[in-house]
């Protein structure tokens, strides 16, 4: 197979370069390849996640501390403490995102949120090696046809080779990361100062189980090239001592398409209750106080249970409209519910709760169920939309 590499002289031009390509006998392989990368990728991320979850928290429990110390409210305090639990999820959706095993399908993904989500991941890493990291992205927000986890997984590859060849050679840096619509194409290319490629081996940096790495798999690029030329596209590398390594990927682009969400710019004030009734359950009772709080106060008639089997019992003797109910509870679970409702209450509309969904095998139950679904944690927006759709 040919691909597209780029030599270092100052005029680059394109040559052709022969690299052994995925075979046969190894692409059913692909998917158990594709997790392995994932999972050593979300190792060497572990310290870096961990520490920027530990600096939100510290301020959430900082300032819930003086706020219950002082007795009276602050609302700087109470905003610091709401933005720093939207940071801690974001960093959990971003490593969910990466993690997730099933095979969600293709979306169209906004490369640019895709890009910063990446960075979000690394941001612990890029600032203890001093790297300097620049963005300039296409204000036109170019969109593509993806499976997101894998398109998070291209850019993680590609940034964490950058991180690491600044680090290799000197105690600080800079990375460029760039994106634009060129016709009908979106390219996005990162740069690093690095030492570069070295001239013979940019013949072979796509080369599966190629690496130059002492603990390196040469399972990384080989694996983002081949989900980019999967996607349509392509990837490429050019390379220069003075100036690094920069590696290019380019992929078709989508139109933009409405969203849902936007379309429907409700929120919990203009949600219509319509006297319905709720049974909400939930092990944690934190969470069931807090959305039947929500839901009562957009006109629900609600009742709480921590248990299944009591909920069961409970459906047996009163109506309710909608079931909101968590996945995973000791004794009689979720599921255990919804299969009970689904056959003797057919009528009620379910909403499953659940902070398990990187499991491939939560996300088929949710479809084979015919449930709608919520992932924690959740916000109070999030949630009266949800049961607005279940209610409309």
């Amino acid at each position: 197979m040919n691909t597209l590499v780029m030599n270092t002289s100052a005029e680059p031009h394109i040559e052709r370069a022969s690299v052994p390509e995925w075979s046969n006998e190894l692409a059913p392989y692909r998917e158990r390849l594709l997790q392995s990368e994932k999972m050593s990728a979300a190792g060497h991320l572990l310290a870096g996640i961990v520490h920027e979850l530990n600096n939100p928290l510290t301020t959430i429990l900082g300032f819930s501390e003086l706020l219950l110390r002082d007795g009276k409210l602050d609302s700087d305090r109470l905003e610091k403490i709401h933005a720093e639990a939207e940071r801690s999820v974001r960093i959990i959706q971003n490593v969910l995102r990466l993690a997730r095993t099933d095979n969600s399908g293709y979306e169209i993904i906004d490369v640019n949120d895709s890009i910063r989500r990446t960075v979000e991941l690394v941001e612990y890493q890029i600032r203890l090696n001093r790297i300097d990291l620049n963005l300039s992205l296409s204000g036109r927000s170019p969109k593509v046809l993806a499976q997101a986890g894998e398109l998070t997984q291209v850019f993680l590859n590609v940034v964490t080779n950058a991180i690491q060849a600044i680090s290799g050679m000197r105690a600080s840096g800079e990375i460029r990361i760039s994106s634009a619509l060129i016709g009908d194409s979106v390219r996005i290319s990162i740069t690093d100062d690095g030492p570069g490629v070295d001239e013979t081996d940019i013949q072979r940096v796509f080369e599966l189980f190629f690496t130059t790495k002492e603990t390196g798999t040469g399972l990384g690029l080989s694996l983002s090239r081949k989900i980019i030329r999967e996607n349509g596209g392509d990837m490429w590398v050019s390379s220069t001592k003075s100036c690094g390594a920069t590696f290019t990927i380019q992929l078709p682009a989508v139109a933009d398409t409405p969203c849902a969400e936007e379309e429907s710019s409700s929120d919990e004030s203009g949600m219509k209750a319509l006297s319905r009734s709720v049974l909400i359950v939930d092990d944690e009772d934190h969470i069931t106080e807090l959305v039947e709080s929500v839901l009562q106060g957009c006109g629900y008639r609600t009742d709480r249970l921590n248990e299944g089997a009591p909920a069961i019992e409970l459906l047996k003797k009163k109506e309710y409209d909608i079931l909101i109910c968590d996945l995973h509870m000791p004794g009689t679970n979720g599921r255990d519910l919804i299969e009970w409702v689904r056959s003797n209450r057919t009528d009620i509309r379910v909403l499953l709760l659940s902070g398990d969904v990187a499991r491939a095998e939560t996300r088929e139950f949710v479809r084979t169920c015919g449930a709608h679904f919520l992932p924690k944690p959740f916000s109070i927006s999030e949630l009266t939309k949800a049961v607005q759709r279940l209610s409309s």
